[in-house]
């Protein structure tokens, strides 16, 4: 009789340690992972990964949906990859970037259940960036917030500018705004249905600096390549918001057929000295369900755009 007891009592403990690291790992699939390797990190959650390079700026350096990728690479230029933040106007800087906001290291702030980078500041704006890769469970999104901090001894006026540097072809889309569009690549554009739509393919990309300068409405645009799609979602700015020079929407075509970049920009602030804004962008990135048909002008489309960020 002790025998059996001592057996019940161990095959209950053996049940009770089992039900333990099932609940652990339950736990862990139920929260997004982050895993650090030579302060590059990856965030994890389900089939979304996000690369994150703490050695270059704190710049989002790799995107993928399962196998998918989202995001150019150093191939495409030794400079201009992944995904940056600059602040807007540019011609409060000129060229090239600030070193310390876009290719200096950041200060790792926090690397537990999100990323949080901080960089020094810059020399010319007195700038300091942080930027904060979250990964949202309720529909797999990864969200990002942009601080930007005045730590200059004088008032400064700026926009956080968000670039997004992604393969070539492929169709650019946006809801259309208040403002008409500008800008070299504006032969590559079509109006359907109050949707701009951008065709990287369309003609050949001038040379120089080819952009385009464009009012959005609504608050998102998507990039449709052979990976996928990609939606950014942000708050909607209106005309009067927009940094001098500079559109709420904005694209540029890298003349040698490399790469792409949709950007977006926030409200132009004045910021007084210690004083900070903050920029959050939604990123969604999926891959097109076989029964969407990829076209200009495509109401189901848009529509399923529409739906994925509701």
């Amino acid at each position: 009789m002790k025998n059996v007891f001592v057996f019940v009592i161990m095959a209950l403990i053996s049940c009770s340690c089992t039900d333990v690291r099932e609940k652990e790992k339950a736990s862990q699939a139920a929260h997004p992972r982050v895993h650090e390797q030579n302060n590059v990190f990856t965030l994890q959650y389900g089939p979304l990964r996000v690369i994150v390079d703490a050695t270059a700026a704190g710049k989002m350096s790799g995107l993928y949906w399962d196998s998918l990728s989202f995001l150019s690479d150093t191939s495409a230029h030794p400079d201009n990859w992944g995904n940056s933040l600059w602040p807007s106007p540019q011609r409060a800087w000129g060229w090239p970037p600030s070193i310390a906001l876009d290719k200096a290291p950041y200060q790792v702030l926090t690397d537990t259940g999100y990323v949080e980078l901080k960089s020094s500041k810059d020399s010319l704006l007195g700038l300091v960036f942080i930027k904060r890769y979250s990964i949202e469970t309720k529909d797999t999104s990864l969200h990002i917030r942009y601080t930007i901090l005045n730590s200059s001894t004088q008032e400064r006026r700026v926009a956080a500018w968000e670039i997004s540097r992604v393969a070539p072809k492929g169709l650019t889309l946006f809801p259309m705004g208040e403002l008409p569009w500008k800008g070299d690549l504006s032969n590559h554009i079509s109006l359907l249905d109050s949707i701009v739509w951008f065709d990287y393919t369309a003609l050949p990309i001038p040379s120089g600096v080819p952009k385009l300068f464009a009012s959005g409405k609504e608050g998102w645009m998507a990039q449709i390549g052979s990976s996928g799609i990609i939606i950014k979602k942000f708050t909607d700015i209106l005309p009067l918001q927009y940094a001098p020079d500079e559109a709420e929407i904005e694209l540029y075509a890298n003349p040698d057929g490399s790469y792409i970049e949709i950007e977006q920009q926030g409200p132009y602030t004045t910021l007084a000295p210690g004083a900070q804004l903050t920029y959050e962008v939604q990123w969604y990135v999926r891959p097109i369900p076989s029964n969407i048909h990829v076209s200009k002008g495509n109401r189901e489309l848009v529509n399923w755009i529409r739906n994925r960020i509701k």
